[in-house]
């Protein structure tokens, strides 16, 4: 196991992607870790890649015929674990709503057309919704006028 280690850290030391590897071990030799950090934005699309690629290859690679448990933590880990938890059962989750409220409806009011037209506003809406937060908090659309003091601004 320690030789495993050490070859993941020379890994990373010969990544340009990664800063300076720190290594600690336990007073049993039975638990590593190796600290570093990542260039650029922790949150950001490149930086999730590299965790990607770090958790599926090269950790891997090192612990090849290892019989030992790894773990990539870390801000960025907790980005990619979460957006993979979301990418999963997000889906499901809005299915099983969906389809629950079409059969709530449908049994209480014997219609095909009520329920599915009641489904399909309420996916307009929430669009709608999402849409003008996303132009207004993302895209600034709104903004400048509150900033030029046009709406009460003291004289």
């Amino acid at each position: 196991m320690k030789q495993a280690a050490a070859n993941l850290q020379a890994t990373l030391k010969e990544d340009g992607r990664f800063g300076p590897v720190q290594a600690s071990t336990d007073q049993k030799g039975t638990l590593t870790m190796l600290s570093t950090t990542l260039a650029g934005d922790p949150a950001g699309a490149g930086a999730q890649s590299v965790v990607t690629h770090l958790r599926e290859v090269v950790v891997p690679e090192a612990f090849a015929g290892v019989p030992a448990e790894v773990y990539v933590a870390g801000n960025t880990a907790g980005v990619v674990d979460y957006l993979a938890f979301f990418h999963t059962w997000l889906p499901i989750a809005l299915v099983v709503v969906l389809s629950l409220s079409f059969l709530l409806l449908l049994v209480g009011f014997r219609s095909l057309v009520i329920p599915a037209k009641a489904i399909a506003m309420n996916l307009l809406s929430v669009g709608a919704a999402y849409g003008l937060m996303v132009l207004v908090f993302q895209k600034g659309i709104g903004a400048d006028d509150h900033r030029a003091g046009r709406h009460g601004a003291a004289r």
